[in-house]
Order: structure tokens, then C-alpha cells, then sequence
């Protein structure tokens, strides 16, 4: 299952499948469902411990500029709620500048996610479980060429570098790969999975979940599997046997 945005990334597709009686690689509808929903997402986060940037959450185009920016601040990054790759994200410095990026976000949602700009280094960790024991990869830096890892450095050679592993005190890389686990458990979920987050001096803060995480030559995960030991035919034929198991 490699199927990025709706259907693959949202549970739809999984739940046809299991209607259908077949099997699948990943999380299971319910995993993905929440995974895909950033607010959501977040909550869940807060709700065990793990820090989350400050956020405004509307579901209509009618809303309060003002009381937006008191809540959130500027910088600030505006979203739809519940899509992939980056697709529809405005990274927004001025008041009136606000208003398009929350339209640009409603093209592609019905529900959008407004968050505070947290000043500090990306990175990124992935985590899947072999025969009942969570394995979590080495955590990669994201150094984004363009102002945010948005889709064109995501998926275009040379916007971004991806240090692997990353180049981090013990306490941080530490932090970050118990924070990738807890999130694995407390959502159920299954497969590869990576787990995004900002560290700053004073706190590593939570991103977003990727249920179906970038797999082509240019995206993360394959370079944590090869900097852990792991093959990618390895990797695929242990997600397979996983979802074979699971029927």
C-alpha cells in the first residue's frame, strides 16, 4: 500500500479492502483515518505527553482574522486538515495575506488546521514492528532548500538534504524515537510508518504522522532502512508477510 492522499492515505481503500476479505499492507482504516487527520492527530499527541505546535481549527470560510493571529501568531502555517505531500500549504508572514492562504487550504479540504511557526530543525523517524518488537530507524535531519519542506523540495532532487542519521545529541535523537514508538502504539498502527517532528533547545514538537510513507529513491525511509542494515526487497517482503499474517 503505497497509495498517497485519498484513497490510499485515508482509510477509504483499506476499508474496501477489508469489506473484501483481502489482505493489505500499512495501517488498517481506522489507524489511517486518524493519522490523515492532522487535528486529530495532534490531539492524540498532547493527549499522552508529546509536545504539539498551538493551533486554530475551522471547518467554514467565515472567521476572525484578528482573533486567528492572537491565537497563533506570525509566521504561521495554514493547511488543509486532511491531505498529503504538502499539496495546499501556505507558509503565511503578513495579516493580509492570511485570507488567501485559508482559501488556497479550503481548495483542497473542507476543514483546515491553522499552526503557529515553530523556529527549529526538522526530522523525521520511522518505525515498523518485526515479529512483535517495534523497530525504530535511525532519525534523519530534514535541511529543506526552499523556506518550508513543502511538495516541490519533498519530491524534486536537490531542494532538500536528508542527513541520515541525523547529526543530533543522544538526549534529542533519544527524545524523538520514543516519542515515533509511543505514537506507533497508542494509534494501532501497523506497517512503516514515519513520524515527523521540529527540536528546538528547549523541546522536540510533534509534526504529523505518515501512514503511507514516501518510498522512491529521493524519499526518507528508504535511507534510514539502508543506514539500519535493512534491504528495501527485505522490508517489503517482511510488510508482506505482516499482512498475510494478519488474515
Amino acid at each position: 500500500m503505497i497509495i498517497h492522499g485519498v484513497p490510499g492515505e485515508n482509510g477509504q481503500l483499506q476499508g474496501y479492502l477489508d469489506l473484501m476479505g483481502i489482505p493489505y499492507t500499512g495501517c488498517d482504516m481506522y489507524a489511517s483515518a486518524v493519522t490523515f487527520n492532522k487535528y486529530y492527530c495532534k490531539s492524540i499527541a498532547a493527549s499522552v505527553g508529546i509536545p504539539t505546535s498551538k493551533s486554530y481549527f475551522l471547518t467554514k470560510d467565515e472567521y476572525d482574522v484578528d482573533a486567528i493571529i492572537e491565537k497563533i501568531g506570525l509566521p504561521c502555517f495554514v493547511k488543509p486538515n486532511k491531505n498529503g505531500s504538502s499539496v495546499g500549504i501556505t507558509k503565511v508572514y503578513e495579516k493580509d495575506k492570511l485570507g488567501e492562504a485559508i482559501d488556497n487550504a479550503f481548495a483542497a479540504d473542507n476543514e483546515v488546521l491553522i499552526e503557529n511557526f515553530v523556529k527549529g530543525r526538522e526530522f523525521a523517524c520511522g518505525v515498523f514492528n518485526k515479529n512483535g518488537t517495534n523497530i525504530v530507524l535511525p532519525v534523519t535531519e530534514i535541511i529543506a532548500k526552499n523556506d518550508f519542506f513543502d511538495y516541490e523540495a519533498k519530491y524534486t532532487s536537490g531542494k532538500s538534504d536528508e542527513v541520515t542519521p541525523a547529526d543530533i545529541d543522544e538526549e534529542t535523537a533519544a527524545t524523538i524515537s520514543a516519542y515515533t514508538n509511543l505514537m506507533y502504539e497508542t494509534l494501532h498502527c501497523k506497517g512503516l510508518v514515519r513520524v515527523d517532528f521540529i527540536a528546538t533547545d528547549e523541546q522536540v514538537t510533534f509534526l504529523e504522522v505518515n501512514a503511507i510513507p514516501g518510498m522512491s529513491a529521493a524519499s526518507i525511509i528508504p535511507k534510514q532502512l539502508g543506514c539500519y542494515g535493512l534491504e528495501m526487497d527485505e522490508i517489503v517482503n517482511l510488510l508482506l508477510d505482516e499482512a498475510l499474517d494478519s488474515k
